[in-house]
């Protein structure tokens, strides 16, 4: 079931993104990987959002953000519909039809500390999957090193369709898709509460936790025994994995990413007051009271003309 999302402003959110079949179509592709990178940075230049962290694995996609302008929705809307677009240009094999197998899960990160958690979380996907030990030696993207340096790196946005569209013409015969390529910067945030140090500190404490949370990664994951980076190049895209990942289906939802359960227990209290908020604001517009007030961070429903029941309105025509 898909409990309603709702969008805040200064709580963040943990997203995820996940391929039809769980089928590998980032795997071991640099132009794709590139490309979903360059598409990020622009929605998150233009949409305003702060990014904490990344993830591309090979049949999903993590990230820890905060949207201050609350277009969560806008912002996935327009990413995954971009990678879309580079799966089918850059995956030959890719069949067509979904991407993503279902609507992205957006799980609520309320404290800075839970930040924290989500974010070396999802750094050390690599680690937790049990395909290197350490992310020094994963072959393909991770965010780590360019968020704790506080780089800002530039990636290529094609934009393919523009670029068609003026090839029509005669008169534009010399175009070329670098006229149409726009250059974007991925931007990490810091983390909250670390804001105000200074470079060196940060980077000393954050490399000190990521020692630290690797050790514990592979010290608890299931499979301990890691892929290899010599192994994962050899990885053909668009198959299977051997083990995904199973889905809880009937766990409480939307999930509350902290360890304490105080706090877990006052984010479903203010969540299920907005749903039930909503609900009722939801029933009274769609009987037709058009100015009722929604509460805020959640959409309208959308309303369906209905069909005339009179006469024929052509007559005999």
């Amino acid at each position: 079931m898909h409990h309603p999302r709702i969008e805040t402003k200064n709580i963040a959110s943990f997203i995820t993104s996940k391929t039809v079949n769980d089928k590998l179509w980032f795997a071991n592709c640099s132009p794709l990987e590139q490309a979903i990178l360059g598409h990020v940075a622009k929605w998150r230049e233009k949409n305003e959002v702060k990014l904490y962290a990344i993830a591309i694995q090979g049949n999903h996609i993590h990230m820890v953000a905060l949207f201050p302008k609350g277009n969560r929705a806008a912002f996935m809307r327009n990413v995954n519909s971009s990678i879309h677009r580079e799966v089918t240009r850059y995956q030959e094999d890719f069949e067509g039809g979904p991407l993503f197998k279902e609507p992205y899960s957006c799980e609520i990160v309320p404290r800075e500390a839970d930040v924290d958690v989500q974010y070396f979380y999802t750094v050390l996907q690599p680690v937790n999957d049990a395909l290197v030990d350490d992310i020094k030696d994963y072959p393909f993207y991770n965010c780590f090193e360019d968020s704790v340096m506080g780089r800002e790196v530039e990636y290529e946005v094609r934009r393919w369709s523009d670029f068609h569209d003026a090839k029509r013409w005669k008169k534009n015969e010399g175009l070329t898709i670098k006229d149409f390529t726009d250059i974007y910067k991925l931007k990490f945030e810091r983390l909250p509460g670390m804001e105000e140090m200074s470079q060196q500190d940060y980077e000393t404490k954050m490399r000190a936790t990521l020692a630290e949370r690797t050790k514990l990664s592979i010290e608890t994951r299931r499979v301990k025994t890691c892929l290899g980076a010599k192994r994962l190049k050899k990885i053909v895209p668009g198959s299977a994995p051997k083990n995904p990942k199973v889905r809880e289906l009937f766990g409480e939802r939307p999930r509350v990413l902290s360890k304490d359960p105080e706090v877990i227990r006052a984010v479903m209290e203010w969540y299920n007051a907005i749903v039930r908020a909503h609900k009722d604001a939801s029933e009274r517009y769609l009987d037709g009271e058009l100015d009722v007030e929604f509460p805020e961070g959640t959409y309208k429903p959308p309303i369906f003309t209905k069909a005339i029941e009179e006469a024929n309105p052509l007559g005999t025509l």
